[in-house]
This record gives C-alpha cells, sequence and structure tokens, in this order.
C-alpha cells in the first residue's frame, strides 16, 4: 500500500505541476494580452481625438479670414464709403465657410469640452457685427456722422477675436496632450 502511495504521488505530482504550470502561463498570457489591448484601445483614441482635432484646428484660418475682413467691411460702412448692401454682400459668411469643415457627430465628442460650441459663439458674434455694423450705418447716414458706432462694433470684433484665441489655445494644447 506504501509501494502505491508512492506510485501515485510520483505520477500526480508532474501532473499536478503541469497543471499549475498551465494555469500560471494561462494568466500572465491573459494578463500581457488584456494589458496590450487596452494599450491599443488608448492609441487608437489618442489617434481618433489627434485627427478630430486638427480637423477642429483648420476651422481657425477662414475665422481668422472672416475677423480680418469684417473689420475691414465695418470700417468701410461706417465710413459711409459704401452702402449697406455692398457691405452685406462683402461681408464674411464664416458659416458658409465653417460648414465645408464641419465634423461628423462622432468626432464632435472627442474635441475638448466646449471646443464645438465656442465655435458656433464666434459665428454668432461675427453675425451681431453684421446686424450691428447695419444699424449704427443707418444712423450714421440719417445723421451725417461718419464712423458712428466704429467704437461698439470694434469691441465686438475684439471679444470674437479673443474667443477665437482662447478656441486656438484651447484646441492646440489639446492636440499637444495628444502625443504625450
Amino acid at each position: 500500500m506504501a509501494q502505491d502511495l508512492s506510485r501515485l504521488i510520483d505520477v500526480i505530482g508532474p501532473l499536478i505541476g503541469v497543471f499549475v504550470g498551465g494555469l500560471v502561463t494561462y494568466w500572465a498570457t491573459k494578463a500581457v494580452a488584456e494589458r496590450r489591448w487596452e494599450q491599443e484601445k488608448r492609441d487608437r483614441r489618442a489617434a481618433a481625438e489627434g485627427e478630430s482635432i486638427a480637423k477642429a484646428l483648420e476651422w481657425l484660418d477662414p475665422i481668422d479670414r472672416a475677423l480680418t475682413t469684417a473689420n475691414m467691411e465695418v470700417s468701410s460702412l461706417l465710413g459711409l464709403e459704401r452702402d449697406d448692401e455692398e457691405f452685406s454682400r462683402a461681408f464674411p459668411n464664416l458659416l458658409g465657410d465653417l460648414a465645408r469643415l464641419d465634423l461628423s457627430p462622432g468626432a464632435r465628442i472627442l474635441l475638448p469640452q466646449g471646443a464645438y460650441e465656442e465655435g458656433h459663439k464666434i459665428v454668432a458674434g461675427l453675425e451681431e457685427v453684421h446686424r450691428d455694423a447695419i444699424g449704427w450705418f443707418q444712423r450714421a447716414k440719417l445723421e451725417h456722422k461718419p464712423m458712428l458706432g466704429l467704437q461698439e462694433c470694434g469691441k465686438k470684433l475684439d471679444a470674437v477675436d479673443a474667443r477665437t484665441r482662447r478656441l486656438r489655445e484651447m484646441l492646440t494644447e489639446a492636440y499637444r496632450d495628444t502625443f504625450e
């Protein structure tokens, strides 16, 4: 009986070793695979965020051009150098320019919080300058006072410019963070 027990231990010992070794190997391999999968998932997300932010950074060129054009057009209108119809035709259509650069809903959610909304506020700010400039033009024309309202419109354009700078900083910082 002692011999049978000894023989059984000789057979079962290596089997238990193989079994425990197999379990350890399985868990170790599984842990490595899970870490690799998580890293790949983080890398894919960072790449998608980077692409979305890069596309949003493309908004800044038309915004900058629109601000420059708006400044010149407002000065020209309020200087009584042109009429409000010419002004409206020459005033930038920022919404139309940005619509061509719009992001898909899936890409929008990868932007820094508030970035997409900030773009809409910039568009709304320029549209407000457009409306106000026409109002000031009509009053300036009636009162024969060139440049009436230029300071008020200039302040609104400065506010839009400040929003644009904040958006640029937000997007630039977020884009750099995708590489860390």
